[in-house]
């Protein structure tokens, strides 16, 4: 490892000498947090040399010292804007005290110093990247739900990581979600901050699809501007299993998020649909990988970027075929839209194929507002502004078309009006 890349790991080093959390962990615990650290250390600080990280520039993160988040008194989380079956959440990445649980649902909230939590967590699981392995380190106990067969809930659960204004405070949630066979359920999690919080959000979330279980997932990072947000999305799908992931990255100064899809049984199914919504100077970057292990599998993966300013939002949409998954079936297909000649959009797809019988497409386009279309609605009567915002709502809105109409839908919708809505100055 060259100088600077072991200097950007020093104040990590530092702080877990004297991370609170460490402090109070039981022997097991500290033992799986020190391999976790030692591993972060082996694999190295991401670098733009690494194609996995070649449009998350963390050089200015390498030179900055987040102090580890105190574990304060935590109040239950705050009403969500949307009608939830049930709440939970996190405070700096510390577990927050809850409601009882919907039949059919079991939670448990891990502290910093329970034994159990090093297998119920897999904090002795190597990640996949450096920032996963300092996830497993300075997590600060965590949450692990299991949704049984018979649950039956009438709305999301909604998990709500939310970030201090604390001054560069890092915090490290880590979550496990378990279907059993047959299981339903809708998973909303959500990244929030109080303004001005320049903190930094490094998330981790595993989650088992049982056979013939489906589930929907929405990943919203919304933190405030000044913050960083760095999140992997783990999923192992069984047998028949379905997931339907959905990602809107609209906050965050840098935002980051890889999600590693494991299509493991027969029949399993995924479709991805990505929204990165930049302004500013705001960067984000999405990273998906969906591995066929299976035969008779089947994965479509949608993005849509859209960058204004002098914003940069990225893409690397990937589908890996093994050789023993015949009859396999892969789609991409990337869009990024530029409302600005000073903005930037970065789209690769990517297939790697070991299989003679499959089925496998992808494409990926970058361009700007069509002038034609734009033209036509300004002759209906509509100022440019709003001819302008009307096209690129639409655009981005293709991500979210898929959700059921609800408070959910118009939420999200709202919010990316909100974030979009300000034409090509945005």
């Amino acid at each position: 490892m060259n100088a600077p890349a072991a200097n950007a790991f020093q104040p990590f080093l530092d702080a877990f000498a004297t991370e609170a959390c460490t402090a109070r962990a039981t022997p097991a615990v500290l033992e799986a947090r020190q391999a976790a650290l030692a591993r972060a250390v082996a694999q190295g600080w991401p670098t733009r040399r690494d194609e996995r990280w070649r449009y998350s520039d963390l050089r200015t993160l390498a030179r900055r010292r987040f102090a580890p988040a105190t574990e304060a008194a935590v109040a239950p989380p705050p009403p969500t804007p949307f009608p939830a079956a049930y709440a939970l959440g996190t405070l700096d990445g510390h577990p927050e005290p809850t409601d009882a649980a919907p039949p059919g649902v079991s939670v448990e909230r891990f502290g910093p110093g329970q034994a159990a939590s090093v297998a119920a967590l897999a904090l002795d699981a190597p990640g996949a990247d450096a920032f996963a392995e300092l996830n497993a380190a300075f997590a600060c106990g965590g949450l692990r739900l299991c949704i049984a067969a018979a649950a039956a809930l009438d709305g999301p659960i909604v998990i709500t990581h939310r970030l201090s204004a604390d001054a560069g405070r890092a915090a490290h949630p880590r979550v496990v979600v378990e279907l059993a066979p047959g299981a339903r359920a809708r998973v909303v999690e959500r990244f929030i901050g109080a303004a001005g919080a320049d903190g930094l959000c490094n998330a981790s979330a595993s989650v088992q699809v049982g056979a013939g279980a489906t589930l929907d997932w929405l990943h919203l990072q919304d933190q405030d501007d000044a913050s960083t947000h760095l999140a992997l999305f783990d999923a192992r799908l069984a047998a028949d299993a379905r997931l339907a992931l959905r990602v809107v990255h609209c906050g965050a100064d840098l935002g980051r998020f890889a999600a590693r899809i494991a299509l493991a049984g027969p029949r399993a199914a995924v479709e991805v649909d990505a929204l990165n919504a930049t302004d500013g100077r705001r960067r984000a970057d999405l990273v998906l990988e969906v591995r066929h292990a299976a035969h008779d599998t089947r994965s479509l993966q949608t993005y849509r970027g859209v960058a204004g300013g002098r914003s940069k939002a990225a893409v690397t949409s990937r589908a890996v075929v093994v050789r023993d998954a015949p009859r396999c079936e892969a789609a991409q297909s990337l869009g990024s839209l530029l409302l600005s000649p000073h903005a930037e959009a970065d789209a690769r797809p990517e297939l790697e194929i070991e299989n003679d019988d499959v089925r496998c497409s992808h494409g990926a386009t970058i361009g700007q507002l069509d002038e034609a279309a734009l033209f036509y609605l300004r002759s209906r009567g509509l100022d440019e502004a709003t001819a302008r915002a009307a096209l690129v709502f639409a655009f981005a809105d293709a991500v979210l078309a898929s959700l059921p109409r609800g408070a959910l839908r118009e939420h999200l919708e709202q919010r990316l009006r909100q974030r979009l809505g300000d034409g090509p100055g945005a």
